[in-house]
């Protein structure tokens, strides 16, 4: 199949268009476009990258892996290969793996906060909790407004049982993301485990009025709405 490809001909040009088509989320064009990128250069890392960040947009993860394995033998040093290959491996349940690579990124670049977030995920999975929280903490240090790390070490602290830290957590997750419907939920579910039902409702209402999605998860689990 032949494409018109207003960036060029080159591997670099077609590289360019699989972009542009990624950002409009067109994934399957991008896709195309990585691969004539590689048809005319199969060594081209930037191609082999891009294509697996469509992967993993795309929920491919095995695709996504196949596409960081090979661009890591092009360039076994690029952090963000690494991160990528550890994210794929994380979805698809290969813990340990993904473990590796995280660890591989953080060798080559000790303050990468997402690969110590990613490893406090990975650890909180696997139900190493102390370790999970460990891992949050040295992402929250390197970028204390990191609201996602403070929304997931709420949950980390949960799962300890650690109530009022968590729900300090996700206070300070709101205070510099307010509009996150998912802490909103978070916060809800930890007041009503404290007792607290009406502040818990107020929060369930600010969740699902922000991502109405939540609401189905919320009547399926809740009793008190």
């Amino acid at each position: 199949m032949k494409f018109f490809n207003m960036f060029g001909n080159s591997a670099s040009s077609w590289n360019k268009r699989g972009i542009s088509l990624r950002k409009q989320k067109k994934y399957q064009e991008a896709l195309d476009s990585f691969e004539e990128a590689l048809k005319i250069d199969p060594t081209s890392f930037d191609a082999l990258f891009n294509k697996g960040i469509v992967f993993l947009l795309l929920c491919r993860y095995q695709e996504a892996l196949e596409c960081y394995d090979k661009a890591l033998e092009l360039d076994p040093e690029n952090v963000d290969s690494w991160f990528n290959k550890g994210s794929s491996l994380e979805q698809l349940g290969k813990f340990e793996k993904a473990l590796e690579c995280y660890d591989k990124a953080l060798e080559l670049d000790p303050e990468n906060v997402e690969s110590w977030f990613n490893k406090g995920v990975v650890f909180d999975k696997s139900g190493k909790f102390e370790k999970a929280l460990e891992c949050n903490d040295i992402a929250l240090k390197l970028d204390p407004t990191y609201s996602l790390a403070l929304q997931n070490r709420g949950v980390i602290l949960e799962e300890l049982k650690l109530y009022e830290d968590a729900l300090k957590s996700y206070d300070k997750s709101l205070e510099i993301c307010s509009k996150d419907g998912p802490t909103w939920y978070n916060k809800g579910d930890l007041l009503e485990k404290l007792g607290r039902k009406t502040e818990a409702l107020e929060c369930y209402d600010k969740a699902f009025k922000l991502n109405p999605e939540l609401k189905n998860l919320i009547k399926s689990e809740k009793q008190i709405l």
